[in-house]
């Protein structure tokens, strides 16, 4: 348990970082200005597609990858938790706070970024847009989380946890469709949760269940290749 508390202290102090905060409202401001151009072009909609190219599709895994990223502090997790070790801890019970530290801002993240793009892309007279807030919110934080265990994943393997940024390029290229290769992705049940095309013809309720199937082997798999 101690393992894990200072896993979990040491993920937050690396986390509050002012070079991730304002990226994170650069990012947001960008993705509120695509809303409401969208809103502009065609009210009917414009939600849906803010959420899924501007908030979910580009926002929030390229701040989920600078986040992750940071933690380790652009290492793999047994060099970005050897400080924890030196003291005698247990590398895995650590990593995997610095993962929980991760999946809880990005959680957040993705709640704020969710509601608000909802909000501005139907604007406050639209009588739909609190339901629709609060549901684009909750997507977010499955998102948010589903990334950070993505990522947390890409840590464990290449040089200097590279295989992180290889997993970002796949899940832009091959989580955007929604034939069997999309299957794997996060990208492509996230956009099914917002109601897009499902992969496969998977309910949301299914797409839920394999974010967090998904979430649940990549973060195990992490730690198993994080020695003790």
């Amino acid at each position: 348990m101690s393992g894990l508390v200072t896993g979990l202290t040491l993920g937050t102090r690396r986390l509050l970082d002012p070079y991730l905060g304002t990226g994170a409202a650069i990012a947001l401001f960008l993705v509120l200005l695509v809303a409401r151009l969208e809103r502009s072009l065609a009210t009917a909609g414009a939600a849906d597609r803010a959420l899924i190219g501007a908030a979910f599709g580009i926002a929030l895994p390229l701040f989920a990858y600078a986040v992750v990223a940071r933690a380790t502090e652009g290492r793999r997790w047994e060099s970005a938790v050897d400080v924890v070790a030196r003291h005698g801890l247990d590398r895995r019970t650590a990593a995997l706070g610095v993962i929980l530290a991760c999946a809880g801002m990005l959680a957040l993240a993705g709640l704020v970024l969710g509601a608000l793009t909802a909000t501005v892309a139907h604007g406050f007279g639209d009588p739909s847009w609190l339901r629709d807030a609060l549901s684009s919110g909750s997507v977010g934080v499955v998102a948010g989380a589903g990334y950070a265990s993505w990522f947390a994943l890409g840590s464990a393997f290449g040089r200097e946890g590279g295989g992180r940024f290889w997993l970002l390029i796949a899940d832009w290229m091959l989580g955007s469709g929604t034939t069997a290769m999309a299957v794997v992705w996060p990208r492509a049940h996230v956009k099914n949760l917002i109601g897009a095309p499902p992969v496969l013809g998977m309910s949301q309720t299914l797409a839920l269940l394999a974010v967090v199937v998904l979430s649940a082997l990549c973060v195990s798999v992490a730690l198993l290749r994080t020695p003790k």
